[in-house]
């Protein structure tokens, strides 16, 4: 599920600046956020610099779509939309520091 999420993109956004996290470290994040594959999309696009706009056109959904992903998103996490990047970076921490903190 989360492999699909990490690489369903790579084709359809080839304006979109590359994804800022190596494949592996986004879904670590996905698993950890505990994003559904769509919610994985929109949120990848998103990081990317994607607008609501251009986030719905790559999908082939509509606007108010995407917002109801972004919204679920913003539940799950417990935080505003203004706060998303914000919260991808702190869970890209945590999973990284727990990846690399010895057993």
């Amino acid at each position: 599920m989360a492999q699909r999420a990490a690489n369903s993109l790579t084709h359809e956004a080839v304006l979109l600046p590359a994804m800022p996290l190596n494949p592996d470290h986004w879904r670590a994040v996905v698993q950890a956020m505990r994003l559904s594959p769509r919610e994985a999309d929109v949120a990848a696009l998103k990081i990317r610099g994607a607008q609501v706009k251009e986030i719905a056109a790559i999908l082939g959904i509509e606007t108010t779509t995407v917002r109801c992903f972004q919204d679920r998103i913003c539940t799950k996490a417990g935080i505003r939309r203004h706060e998303f990047f914000a919260h991808i970076l702190r869970v890209s921490h945590e999973v990284k520091s727990h990846d690399a903190s010895p057993d």
